[in-house]
């Protein structure tokens, strides 16, 4: 039976969230395809304990990583965090971008966040300039990242309530291809 948490969340890379992690225990957690890195609070003030798992780049590696935390652990909601590219020129660097919605773009497949406004498209390669003016420009999308919808569509899979949490790390102007 998994262990039950209240909050379980997934990152792409160590690098994104190493000050909050720090101090936190650090676990080994696997699925029958993968190992990832990962890390647990026992909560303070009564928070309730939490999980984060860094999953590697991608939807693929951020299903698989959300799965692996859902087999270990039953987590009351799904949180994807990190960093993201602003695709709105209203955002900034270290701004928060809390969506509403998460779009797998390309596909159509979108999913609701449990907390949120605007809409954040995950992609499968980084975006610079050109594409995200057109994101916002055509879709009114705020900000682009690699790994939110995986983190969606497998928490909805099991019925797991999920958002997104993220950093800006690059503004519109910054041209990251």
């Amino acid at each position: 039976m998994p262990e039950a948490v209240r909050a379980a969340f997934v990152a792409a890379l160590e690098r994104e969230v190493e000050p909050l992690v720090s101090r936190w225990e650090r676990l080994r957690l696997s699925d029958e395809h993968a190992k990832f890195s990962a890390f647990r609070s026992r909560g303070i003030y009564d928070a309730g304990e939490a999980v984060l798992c860094c999953a590697g780049t991608g939807v693929a590696r951020a299903e698989q990583a959300t799965r692996a935390l859902l087999q270990h652990f039953a987590p009351q909601i799904v949180i994807s965090v990190g960093f993201v590219g602003a695709a709105s020129p209203d955002l900034h660097v270290a701004d928060i971008v809390v969506p509403g919605s998460v779009t797998l773009h390309g596909t159509g497949e979108r999913a609701t966040s449990a907390f949120g406004q605007g809409e954040m498209a995950t992609l499968e390669e980084v975006a610079g300039r050109e594409r995200k003016v057109q994101l916002w420009n055509t879709e009114r999308i705020v900000a682009v990242e690699m790994e939110a919808a995986g983190v969606a569509r497998s928490s909805n899979e099991e019925g797991v309530c999920f958002a997104a949490i993220r950093a800006v790390s690059d503004e519109l102007d910054d041209d990251t291809e």
